[in-house]
């Protein structure tokens, strides 16, 4: 999972909307999952801490812009 996540906060994603565009392009190696929810469930602590968001107050733990 870390090296998943911090791949995935070094594109800067600003939200659920940016990463389901991207998780669904051909830029996305099969190694990362296009439901990290989902395949990380027991480690999984919202969209805020996979995007890299965390410190929002206020963002919902679930998801951003969901």
């Amino acid at each position: 999972v870390p090296f998943s996540r911090e791949m995935v906060r070094a594109l800067n994603l600003k939200g659920q909307k940016e990463w389901r565009e991207w998780s669904k392009s051909t830029h996305r190696p099969l190694n990362i999952p296009s439901t990290p929810d989902q395949v990380y469930r027991i480690y999984w602590e919202g969209w805020c801490d996979w995007l890299g968001k965390g410190g929002h107050q206020g963002a919902p733990h679930t998801g951003l812009d969901a």
